[in-house]
């Protein structure tokens, strides 16, 4: 009979168990995940968490991946062989193997599945062998394969399935062999042979480190499951059909026998065993004692697989109803069976003669009865009508009722059938007993004192005028009393009222606490003492105390991490533990009893497995803690403590992009140039939902401090070639202990042109770069030095060109003859004016730029000697443009004179008579222009008497053309100049014009 057979077979069973059980009865509180939450079927066969404490869970209709964010289900589209996945397994490497009904062998990766080569080995084998219950994956990547039928067989790459055999010769009779591998890994196999019987002693051998064990057995076709679980040291457990063994070593140390198959067992990490027993439920062996009574859950649930996970959270796979998540096995929830969701709001709790009463939003009461096994019946009080609304508070009495608060004051008798009742005044607030046995109420603006006999005194705010001042706070207090307590062992009624704070009335004596501080005269929800201290909760400050010596203090969200400022509930366990029911759950405070101070904080949220965080009684029955919320009664075992273990999430990096596209995050991982922006994806793996992350991470390499991100991926644009290192934390904002980190080195590639070879390169080439550069330096220097002396031996040719002997000879022959005769006076005006034009010419020589003005006066000078010596053969004249400023501008010195002495020697000098040379001087924009016109016999008739070359350039002028030349190449300004041949309009020569354009300004 295969598997899906057997399945139909049992499921009308499976229907008819679970209509006497509902899932939602009396059980610890856990969260359903089905088809309605993303699961493809409710069929689960198995869960086993990864590496990264990813869900991994085997369905008839694929397999899921659940990381508490979202379902992915893997089927044939994905790559399966087909969608029946029976089994999971998990190696040394925490790594999931998954085989289907077809015995098809896959390993995940990530959030894929690949078919494994064993496959194809393992469709060799006869069909007769069944379902896979056992892979073992060795370190050398052999496989141990072991079916629901006998048969065990070692897989290696590459070769045929080998069987083995030898364990079994000389141990035929033997139920079930066993060996614990070194990695504590288990196999194990069966004789081929039928059992002798129904009724063999249990009995343990061992030979060659194998175990054998020989019991009854159920199934004669030998098809059940086989579990074996590790413990502590050399204890572990073996389930066999319906019995469960647990051995030290080799030795048997107790067994307990089942009336159904046993289906999964789990080791918690409490050490507690839980055994999933088909169509019974799930037992809990405390500490793994087989010798005591075992405590059942799930009261017939067909659960297939237990697991637990990082958190503490237990998960239970099942047949017909998806998986649960328990995130606190020590709780029990009860809650009526009604589809109201108002009669499963606890507003109220009590406990009468020994028995628990709780009553509802809808205003129902309920009251618990023991059954087996430390669990109750919920049974409900037939009450007549009494009035509406919610059974707010709950008062017994000494007379053995329960005083009712509603809308009405309601005093019932539960024992009896139906419960007898009473009626008072209309919508109380608060009740409390005082030491007189008298019961006192409190209504809108009236006290009802209450005696035994239930004769009432009321006492009135009109009644307290007549005592107390118009303007006394206490009149003020009557009028909304909410909250009362009395302190039995100092004799003290504490009062709360809405308007005007704490009060407190000792015999005959009322002290209003809020002038001593100004949250004692805030609203309170509820008053209780521990030890000697009064704590007061407020609606919105956290915990007021008041100790022996009425020193005041507090407790609240900002000064002591308290989950919540909204305060419903209190409850003194003892004199170091109060108990504090919040608008977030419950908090555990624990002081030290010597100085009064608060040691510890433990929270209780749904985050710790509570059905709701809305509290609004607490109180101890029976050694549990019983805490009414709007989603039931919880019983919270007390007898192991509470598990209040904070455990930060578990970071995982789920995928990394290059240039948005996927690549593996392997530590060490080498990208290409361009695969420079990167996109780091992560997630932390939490299935507690009820507190806000915080993720932190960092790029080594590229960032110093921790980025905060509320974001789950890291953005990188851009990244330069270098070695990064990212690492990942994340975790619960005020908890404690150690965060979980994940992280992953990369390399960024350099360019070709980036390597250091081409660094070298690029050194090499930079360095001739700058030699060639530095040698061009030099060399530009060399010439521009060449230059500049070529200049100054320009100027001093040019200098010597007006100091020739020609021209110094004959302006001494003039001086001669002016003396000879006897013309003293032009004598001495020719040699006054040589000597200043000596003199200016030796000045100037001396310095690269004059004004314009100088150079004028030395032409003025040299015209003037020149005119005297040719005896009045020629005029001159020198005019300037008035836009000029000859002061102001500069001009190399000596630059005109040479084309002016050309213009008389080589042009008017060939004349006898009638001679005329014009210097002008004119503006234009940003230059100026100087023009030497002569009227002399031209440049190619002066040639042909000097020299029979027409392009013959007197010695002056070359040495004007090259010093022009050198200025130019050595500065930014350009110097200009032309010659040009003046004729008359017969073609006869005119004379000649040289025209210099020189600028402004120099640079």
């Amino acid at each position: 009979m295969n598997l899906t057979c057997c399945l139909r077979r049992l499921l009308p069973w499976g229907i008819c168990l679970l209509s006497l059980f509902p899932l939602h009865g009396q059980d610890f509180p856990y969260t359903i995940f089905d088809t309605e939450k993303g699961m493809p079927s409710n069929q689960v066969f198995n869960i086993e968490f990864d590496n990264n404490h990813i869900l991994w869970a085997a369905t008839d209709r694929g397999v899921v991946r659940y990381d508490g964010y979202h379902f992915k289900t893997l089927t044939t589209s994905e790559g399966l062989k087909e969608n029946s996945i029976l089994r999971l397994f998990k190696d040394r490497t925490s790594a999931i193997w998954l085989t289907s009904i077809s015995n098809y062998v896959y390993r995940a990766y990530n959030d894929t599945v690949i078919e494994t080569p064993s496959s194809t080995a393992i469709a060799t084998l006869p069909d007769s062998l069944r379902f896979i219950q056992q892979l073992v994956v060795n370190p050398d990547s052999s496989l141990y394969i072991g079916f629901n039928r006998p048969g065990l067989f070692l897989i290696r790459q590459g070769a045929a399935p080998k069987r083995l055999t030898r364990h079994l010769a000389g141990h035929e009779t033997a139920s079930v062999c066993i060996k614990r591998l070194p990695s504590g890994k288990f196999i194990w196999d069966m004789p081929t042979q039928n059992p002798p019987g129904n009724k063999i002693p249990t009995r343990v051998d061992t030979a060659n480190g194998w175990i054998y064990l020989t019991c009854s057995v159920q199934d004669p076709t030998r098809s059940f499951r086989k579990k074996a679980l590790p413990l502590n040291g050399d204890e572990w457990l073996f389930s066999f059909s319906n019995k469960l063994f647990r051995l030290n070593g080799c030795k048997l140390t107790g067994s307990y026998s089942f009336n159904h198959e046993i289906l999964a067992l789990h080791l918690d990490y409490s050490g507690n065993v839980r055994v999933a027993v088909n169509r019974e439920g799930v037992y809990l062996f405390r500490s793994g004692n087989l010798h005591t009574r075992p405590e059942l859950y799930l009261r017939g649930e067909w659960v297939s697989d237990i697991n637990q996970d990082h958190e503490g959270n237990l998960w239970f796979s099942t047949l017909n109803h998806g998986i649960l998540m328990v995130s606190n096995p020590e709780l029990q929830i009860y809650a009526s069976h009604t589809t109201d969701d108002k009669d499963r709001i606890i507003r109220s709790l009590a406990v009468l003669n020994n028995t628990l009463y709780f009553g509802t939003e809808l205003g129902s009461l309920y009251r618990l009865q023991p059954t087996a096994n430390d669990r109750y019946r919920i049974e409900k009080i037939d009450l007549p009508r009494l009035g509406t609304g919610a059974i707010r508070k709950m008062h017994p009495t000494p007379q053995n009722t329960l005083m009712l608060v509603k809308n009405k004051l309601v005093e019932v008798n539960p024992p009896d059938h139906p419960a007898s009742f009473r009626l008072y005044h209309s919508y109380p607030y608060a009740i409390t007993d005082l030491p007189d046995n008298r019961v006192m109420v409190t209504y809108s603006n009236c006290w009802d004192l209450y005696t035994p006999d239930r004769k009432a005194l009321r006492i009135t705010r009109k009644m307290l005028q007549r005592i107390y001042p118009s303007d006394s706070l206490l009149l003020k207090a009557v009028r909304a009393i909410r909250v009362l307590y009395t302190d039995t062992t100092h004799n003290t009624l504490w009062m709360g009222s809405q308007d005007a704070g704490i009060w407190s009335k000792q015999q005959d004596t009322f002290t209003a606490w809020a002038p001593l501080d100004p949250l004692l005269g805030k609203r309170s929800a509820v008053i209780t003492r521990m030890n000697n201290t009064i704590v007061t909760g407020t609606k919105e400050f956290g915990l007021v105390l008041i100790d022996a010596n009425q020193k005041i203090s507090h407790i609240n969200k900002k000064n002591s991490a308290l989950s919540s400022d909204l305060i419903d509930a209190l409850y003194a366990e003892n004199d170091t533990t109060l108990w504090v029911g919040t608008g977030k759950g419950v908090n555990r405070l624990t002081f030290d009893p010597r100085q009064n101070t608060l040691t510890r904080i433990d929270f209780f949220t749904m985050r710790e497995g509570m059905p709701s965080n809305r509290i609004f009684q607490i109180l101890k029955f029976e050694g549990n803690l019983w805490i009414a919320t709007n989603k039931g009664l919880v019983k919270m075992n007390l007898q192991p403590d509470i598990p209040f273990e904070k455990i930060h999430p578990v970071v995982v990096i789920d995928e990394v992009l290059a240039n948005e596209h996927p690549v593996a995050p392997w530590n060490g991982m080498v990208l290409a140039p361009n695969n420079n922006n990167i996109t780091i994806r992560y997630k932390p793996v939490t299935y507690r939902k009820s507190l806000n992350v915080k993720h932190y991470y960092r790029l080594e390499g590229l960032e110093k401090e921790w980025v905060t991100s509320d974001n789950l991926e890291a953005r990188y644009p851009n990244l330069k070639p270098g070695r990064y290192h990212f690492i990942l934390r994340a975790e619960y904002p005020s908890f404690p202990g150690k965060l979980d980190e994940k992280s992953f080195s990369f390399t960024i590639l350099k360019h070709w042109y980036e390597t250091r070879g081409m660094i070298l390169v690029y050194f090499l080439l930079g360095f001739l770069l700058i030699y060639s550069f530095i040698m061009y330096l030099i060399r530009a220097l060399k010439i521009r030095e060449d230059r500049k002396q070529r200049l100054l031996l320009a100027e001093k040719q040019a200098l010597l060109s007006q100091m020739n002997p020609h021209f110094i000879f004959n302006s001494l022959n003039s001086i001669q003859s002016f003396i000879l005769d006897n013309n003293e006076y032009l004598a001495n005006t020719y040699l006054t004016r040589f000597s200043s034009l000596i003199r200016r010419i030796l000045d100037n020589s001396k310095k690269n730029m004059i004004p314009l003005a100088e150079e004028i006066e030395t032409l003025k000078l040299y015209l003037s000697l020149e005119h005297l010596r040719f005896e009045d053969r020629f005029h001159y004249t020198i005019q300037k443009d008035p836009r000029l400023d000859a002061n102001e501008i500069m001009i190399p010195p000596m630059l005109i004179q040479p084309f002016v002495e050309n213009a008389i020697w080589h042009g008017i000098a060939q004349l006898k008579e009638g001679g005329k040379v014009t210097i002008d001087f004119k503006s234009n924009h940003n230059r100026y222009y100087c023009r030497i016109r002569d009227n002399g016999i031209g440049r190619a008739r002066a040639g042909q008497k000097k020299n029979p070359s027409p392009d013959h350039t007197p010695t002056g002028i070359n040495n004007v053309q090259e010093r022009i030349d050198l200025m130019n190449r050595i500065s930014n300004n350009q110097i200009e100049w032309r010659i040009e041949d003046l004729y008359n309009p017969d073609g006869s020569p005119a004379g000649t014009l040289i025209e210099l354009i020189l600028p402004l300004l120099w640079n």
